[in-house]
């Protein structure tokens, strides 16, 4: 669902947003009540929490809090791979009765490991590459903090705790020549080298999660601001299912940190709401946090439900809901739930949320550019801006509701904006912008949470306005607070198949590209037309299996519905056609969002043959594999695949440009491939040997005019 109203040198990769892989589930679990935890609500439980961490000995695994009232007067320190969980939302209650405020409730931590080193060249949005003067001290699959001095022309406003506000947490995939760095993700932003930019490697807390809790902090002793939950330097950690009553800071703090998830959470009143140490806030984002998924809650009573601050940028902040916003100054209710609040956050997406008020403030000085307000409806006061130096914003397809005497803003200040199909009180604004084809910027397929029946998109136009809604609003309303994660029990998917273009014969092909180390380390369906935003990713080439042909995409779909989508993964193909996920093992690939024994349609798709699908839905998971080399057994038949001879059966190679049909569209591509300078890892290769030529012309010629199954298309 790839945006076009935006152009794509003012978007960023939004679709990473949230955890790197898939939802882990710790085998191991300690109950907290073995070692000493009681529950009943008077008894400090803190020493016995900290003993059932210790207790997994550093290994990853579950601390487990039936119901009951665990009265807390420590900060829970939650270690690399530990996840706390709860029996329920409603039932399990962490209470922390702490004498100082400025404590946090649980903290996620990590930690910066050496200086800093100059980046030399390559900071430019985009890009993927990085050249520092010394490189010695990063290594392949580590994590590292960029970042470069505040430029006085935007750092109006200047705070000892925002310096180097601009920044980005990223990943080492690998080596260069020389030193140079190569990124797992592009950076999000132009860097200046006025400003030094410079990178070190960090430390960071991983595999952290959080689930099934109420968590409440009981009293204020107005010193401080903790946090009731804390992430600081962490990677791919999560807070789901939680219900968070009452904070004095901010309710979830997340600082200089990437792929973190907050989802299906219910956060809801503070003691104070001035602002003052982020009194009053929800989920806040700052200090250059990135590629973080904030999606489906619930805000209730908040100053700033969600605050985007000190260059935070890459983040989707997404089909939340947020209402009864509070402050302490008049108006009271002239609160944003969604705050840009200063010191340059950029490129944040804020998609499908329903709320009362965004601001665009000028306190801490302007935003920086490429924020995203899409498809949003605010019931109150609407979208006000007050910096006028928050310039190349984006303001599309939002809708602002209320008619009310002093209600309903749509105040834009600063310049070079992209405004677009804005519904305001009934008048599209911009006039003639009055129609909008882009439906997310984030998503391909509707998310797992989507529990209404309206399709995306159900805010903005061409809707009437206000008619629908979201999927946090829809279930709060519903009497649903809180929506634990489901540890539905992964099922693995075998498969094969052969391509014609690395056939060599006898029910063999060639590994031309992995011999050579010409496959990415990244899944390569992130783009057009596959649009797929799974990060299946390797931090080193020996760790893709020798005898591996290329990348493919398995899907599986619906059994009634074949055209629909249930879930799809990026896996290898093996020489001896044998599909596998990236961690190789014989079992196959790995899903989490299926029923285990139910029927599902397989579809196999790659980058430049025609895809194939099962005729018929077959059980999963399945003890042989699914054969897609077979005509009995795929839809259309012999037709769908070309014969290799000796009974054995291949995808048609030649469809370049992935769009199920092999015609002149593919030869334009190929041609345009033909020409331009050598590269070794392109859609024209057809016959998988790295290099574009008359070959793979030779493949295209014979079978130009091959149609491929129009559910796959």
């Amino acid at each position: 669902m790839c945006g076009q109203v935006i152009p794509q040198n003012r978007q960023v990769e939004w679709y990473l947003a949230g955890l790197d892989y898939l939802l882990p589930n710790p085998p191991t679990v300690v109950n907290v009540l073995d070692y000493g935890a009681t529950g009943n609500a008077t008894t400090n439980d803190s020493p016995a929490v900290a003993a059932a961490i210790a207790a997994l000995g550093g290994v990853a695994g579950v601390v487990y809090f039936p119901a009951g009232n665990y009265r807390l007067t420590g900060t829970i320190t939650l270690p690399s791979g530990v996840v706390l969980r709860g029996e329920s939302a409603q039932t399990a209650r962490l209470l922390f009765d702490q004498p100082s405020s400025g404590t946090y409730g649980i903290n996620v931590s990590g930690s910066a490991t050496g200086s800093f080193t100059p980046v030399v060249s390559g900071f430019t949005k985009g890009s993927t590459a990085i050249t520092v003067s010394d490189a010695t001290a990063f290594t392949v699959g580590s994590y590292a903090e960029l970042l470069e001095d505040n430029n006085p022309a935007w750092d109006t406003n200047p705070a000892t705790w925002a310096a180097n506000s601009k920044g980005q947490i990223v990943k080492i995939s690998g080596k260069g020549e020389g030193n140079t760095l190569l990124l797992a993700y592009p950076l999000r932003i132009d860097y200046d080298a006025t400003f030094s930019p410079r990178i070190r490697p960090i430390n960071p807390a991983t595999n952290a999660g959080i689930e099934c809790l109420y968590v409440e902090r009981l009293a204020d002793s107005n010193t401080g601001a903790g946090y009731n939950i804390s992430f600081n330097f962490a990677t791919n950690c999560w807070v789901k299912g939680i219900h968070s009553n009452k904070s004095v800071g901010a309710h979830i703090s997340i600082t200089a940190s990437t792929d973190i998830e907050v989802t299906g959470c219910y956060i809801h009143h503070a003691f104070t709401y001035d602002g003052s140490g982020t009194r009053g806030y929800g989920v806040m984002l700052n200090h250059h946090s990135g590629q973080c998924l904030v999606a489906n809650n619930v805000f209730e009573r908040l100053r700033h439900a969600m605050s985007v601050k000190q260059g935070a940028n890459g983040n989707v902040l997404a089909y939340n809901y947020a209402f009864d916003g509070y402050r302490s100054e008049f108006p009271n209710n002239f609160a944003a739930d969604i705050n840009l609040h200063g010191h340059y956050a950029y490129a944040n997406l804020f998609e499908g949320n329903i709320c009362e008020l965004f601001w665009i403030d000028d306190y801490w000085g302007p935003s920086g550019p490429y924020n995203t307000i899409f498809r949003n409806r605010f019931t109150t006061y609407g979208i006000y801006m007050t910096s006028s130096g928050s310039n190349m914003q984006h303001f599309v397809g939002n809708e602002v509701t209320s008619t009310a005497f002093l209600q309903g803003f749509y105040t834009i200040t600063g310049s070079n904006h992209i405004q677009h199909g804005n519904n305001i009180k009934g008048t599209i604004t911009p006039s003639g912008t009055g129609t909008l084809a882009d439906v997310s910027y984030y998503l391909t397929q509707p998310p797992d949470f989507w529990n209404i029946t309206g399709v995306l998109p159900t805010i903005g136009i061409p809707n009437p306005l206000n008619s629908g809604t979201n999927p946090a609003r829809a279930r709060f309303v519903a009497g649903e607070q809180t929506v634990c994660p489901l540890h539905i029990p992964p099922v693995r998917v075998r498969a094969q198949a052969f391509l014609q273009g690395a056939y060599t014969g006898a029910g063999a092909m060639h590994n031309i590209l992995r011999a050579n180390n010409l496959l990415p380390l990244q899944q390569p369906f992130n783009q057009a037309p596959w649009n797929y935003a799974g990060t299946e990713s390797l931090n080193s080439l020996t760790d893709i299996p020798a005898n591996t042909t290329d990348w493919v995409l398995l899907e599986v779909r619906h059994p009634a519905n074949p055209t629909q989508v249930v879930e799809r993964r990026a896996a290898f193909l093996l020489q001896n056609g044998d599909i596998v996920d990236i961690d190789n093992s014989p079992d196959g690939v790995l899903f989490t969002s299926l029923a285990p024994n139910a029927p599902y349609h397989l579809c196999l798709k790659t980058r430049n043959h025609l895809p194939v699908i099962s005729a018929a839905p077959l059980l999963l998971p399945n003890a042989a594999p699914f054969n897609f080399g077979n005509p009995a057994v795929v839809n259309m038949g012999a037709q769908q695949l070309v014969n290799m001879g000796a009974g054995y059966h291949a995808l048609w190679a030649a469809d370049i440009n992935a769009n199920g049909v092999i015609n002149v569209h593919d030869f334009t591509m190929y041609a345009t491939q033909f020409a331009a300078p050598a590269q070794p890892y392109l859609s024209a290769d057809c016959n998988l040997d790295g290099v574009v030529n008359l070959q793979d012309f030779t493949l295209f010629r014979q079978n130009a005019g091959i149609i491929g199954v129009n559910e796959v298309r």
